[in-house]
């Protein structure tokens, strides 16, 4: 079952509606948003560099259902929903998703509010395209009052694209990961605060689960 024309058929969990997760004692205020990761899309990705985000992606949501860090899913209206290898390790999480008709997640106003509704302060967003889709939705969460993270292991974009742009607004005003153990933070606007040790063992988490 998927989306067609921008019509709602998703399997296990529903755009907009909340499923039940673990529950832990400490609210995080960390959120990972799954951006653009359907079929369609990701065909324009090298096959290798496809299959090797998938692999990370999969990691990092299995942390979060160890964790009880919740997850978002962002879906481009006109394309078959999320691919099957997330949506099986999704099913058992605390997910929500909003269908999106712009590059910027947060032009549906519902995104924004539901994450400032569950204390949400920081993001760390994987999916396609990363210079495009993921950037510009990290730029719609910095304008909205949101720290925003990211690692090369888990977006990707076509290879002809230049990766200069998406790695300038990563690294100036958010985090960069350039793997599961370094990183990137140049500007001055940043302050991942508390949340900067655990989007560390989430990262981490792409080589060590």
């Amino acid at each position: 079952m998927g989306i067609n024309n921008g019509v709602d058929a998703i399997k296990g969990y529903e755009m907009g509606v909340l499923t039940e997760g673990p529950k832990k004692k400490q609210k995080p205020e960390l959120a990972v948003v799954i951006v653009d990761m359907q079929q369609k899309l990701l065909e324009k990705i090298a096959l290798e560099k496809r299959d090797r985000i998938i692999q990370h992606q999969i990691r990092v949501i299995q942390y979060c259902s160890a964790n009880g860090i919740p997850v978002a899913v962002l879906e481009a209206f006109g394309y078959f929903s999320t691919i099957a290898e997330l949506h099986d390790c999704l099913f058992p999480l605390k997910v929500r998703g909003f269908r999106k008709s712009d590059n910027n997640g947060f032009t549906n106003s519902e995104f924004a509010e539901y994450l400032k509704e569950i204390g949400i302060k920081s993001l760390f967003f994987m999916g396609v395209y990363a210079g495009a889709c993921v950037v510009d939705t990290a730029r719609g969460g910095l304008d909205s009052g949101f720290n925003v993270a990211t690692s090369e292991e888990v977006i990707a974009q076509p290879e002809h694209w230049r990766p200069d742009y998406y790695r300038k607004v990563f690294s100036e005003e958010g985090r960069l990961y350039l793997d599961g153990k370094s990183y990137l933070e140049k500007g001055k606007r940043v302050f991942i605060g508390d949340n900067g040790d655990l989007i560390d063992r989430l990262v981490g988490a792409t080589h060590h689960y």
